[in-house]
């Protein structure tokens, strides 16, 4: 891989993991949730700096470049990401939903008793 490309790679996960810092020290973000983001960055940094050890696994799958790989690894692990992400949105919006099904039931309940 280019050592420019290298460079470039490395200052964009470092300036994303500084940003993901700033966010948990504004506690704008839980710290269980960056843990995702901050091992993906570390992964694509390791693999960004030992593009080497990718060679065999490089030609095993037909890629002409190693940054090529390293590019769809990174789409992969982010579809990961987003899949979980949207797993746990939905789990909150029904949770959302019978929250709101509860209070209405409960706020029935209490008018009733009042006009009692």
């Amino acid at each position: 891989m280019d050592i420019k490309l290298k460079i470039f790679l490395l200052i964009i996960c470092v300036i994303f993991c500084f940003y993901i810092y700033q966010k948990i020290r504004k506690e704008q973000l839980q710290l269980r949730h960056s843990l995702i983001w901050l091992v993906t960055l570390f992964l694509l940094m390791l693999l960004t700096i030992f593009d080497e050890l990718l060679v065999p696994l490089k030609v095993f799958l037909g890629f002409e470049t190693t940054s090529n790989m390293i590019f769809l690894i990174g789409f992969f692990i982010i579809t990961l990401i987003i899949f979980s992400l949207t797993l746990k949105i939905s789990l909150l919006q029904m949770n959302v939903i019978t929250l709101t099904q509860e209070v209405a039931i409960m706020k029935k309940e209490i008018s009733k008793r009042g006009r009692n």
